[in-house]
């Protein structure tokens, strides 16, 4: 029997089961958007139903119909919906690698499920540690962090300067350029991050002039919840490239727990918050000017709640995914070199053990264009 790239004998002893040669994407082409299709080893779950173990596969039980999900090119299942999943689907997603992450109706992860095959180092770990304690290593590390951030979003602002001329956007140019170098010489925490946070808030006051659809306002950052379309996107974009991130992370020697930017304490993750403040503007800013400016994504796609919530609905994530993987996926030029964002950002993860290991100093990602 063939099914889903796999081939089943029966012997005297059982069933065995192995994968098929040949493109296993073509056992995925023919699957519809709205059941949750394999995308490179992700899995991203929008509809409501139980997941639950079923043979040498799982399994969404849905309203309409049934979906397996194989376990062996599957390596993060994402659930943005409402489903109840048994022991035997968490006992058989772990043990064959898979990563759960679960999302409540913000786009917030609540809750994430790791398999215990992390290449942990103690040695690693240690000098991660160590670094976190020393403050002169923990503050190089965290201005390093802000200012390929900066660098980032001062590429999305001269992208518009140059296309849409605004005098807004030299201002804002001038006002990062000039808390950079107030940045490079910082050697209080408390202040870098006083810092960082201004120059967050002169970046924030550029979306809306990067934004072209009347419709669509930022006019701040709100969370929890996000008050606007626009913040429910960020939030919601941010937390995809969190969990990302993370994943990367957790295949390392290194420690999610320890931030050297974003403070480790009650959080549960820090590390990768702080990798993400290098990619947020080349990847979750401009899905979102894209889809915005494209009409790709309209106010029907967003559901206000009672508390003057807003976050996306079904189809809205369906579309957001889209983009954001396909940017995620997109190859870009670096130093004659092609790579996608993707590659990128797991090359950043090691350049960090590479720095705790004292093989190499770290340099963060900046991208040329």
């Amino acid at each position: 029997m063939k099914f889903l790239g796999h081939v089943f004998r029966r012997d005297k002893k059982g069933v065995i089961a192995y994968e098929q040669g040949g493109d296993l994407k073509y056992a995925y082409q023919t699957w519809h958007s709205s059941k949750p299709a394999n995308n490179r080893g992700r899995i991203d779950v929008i509809s409501d139903g139980i997941m639950r173990q079923k043979d040498f596969s799982l399994l969404l039980d849905a309203e309409n119909e049934d979906v397996s999900i194989p376990v062996a090119n599957t390596n993060t299942i994402n659930i943005y919906s409402s489903v109840i999943f048994d022991s035997g689907f968490l006992e058989k997603a772990l043990k064959h690698g898979i990563t759960v992450n679960v999302f409540d109706k913000y786009g917030e992860c609540v809750g994430s499920f790791y398999p215990n095959d992390s290449l942990k180092a103690p040695k690693v770990t240690h000098q991660q540690l160590l670094w976190y304690y020393d403050e002169k290593k923990r503050i190089s590390l965290a201005k390093e962090f802000v200012l390929a951030s900066i660098h980032n979003s001062l590429l999305n602002i001269r992208y518009y300067r140059n296309r849409f001329p605004n005098e807004k956007y030299s201002e804002s140019i001038n006002a990062l350029c000039a808390l950079k170098a107030k940045i490079k010489k910082e050697k209080s925490y408390e202040k870098l991050l006083l810092l960082e946070a201004q120059c967050r808030s002169i970046y924030f006051g550029c979306y809306d002039s990067f934004i072209n659809r009347n419709e669509f306002v930022f006019d701040s950052r709100t969370r929890r919840p996000p008050r606007n379309e626009v913040n429910a996107m960020i939030s919601f974009g941010n937390t995809i490239l969190y969990s990302l991130i993370s994943r990367e992370i957790q295949k390392t020697a290194l420690d999610v727990r320890v931030g050297f930017l974003h403070a480790t304490n009650k959080r549960y993750e820090s590390l990768n918050l702080d990798i993400a403040e290098i990619f947020k503007p080349l990847i979750v800013d401009r899905v979102i000017f894209s889809l915005i400016n494209k009409r790709e994504i309209d106010l029907k796609h967003f559901v206000k709640t009672q508390n003057e919530g807003v976050y996306i609905s079904d189809e809205g994530k369906h579309i957001f995914l889209k983009a954001f993987y396909e940017k995620v996926d997109t190859i870009i030029t670096e130093k004659n070199e092609k790579k996608t964002y993707n590659t990128i950002i797991v090359e950043e993860i090691r350049k960090l053990v590479r720095a705790f290991r004292g093989d190499s100093e770290y340099k963060a990602f900046r991208q040329v264009r």
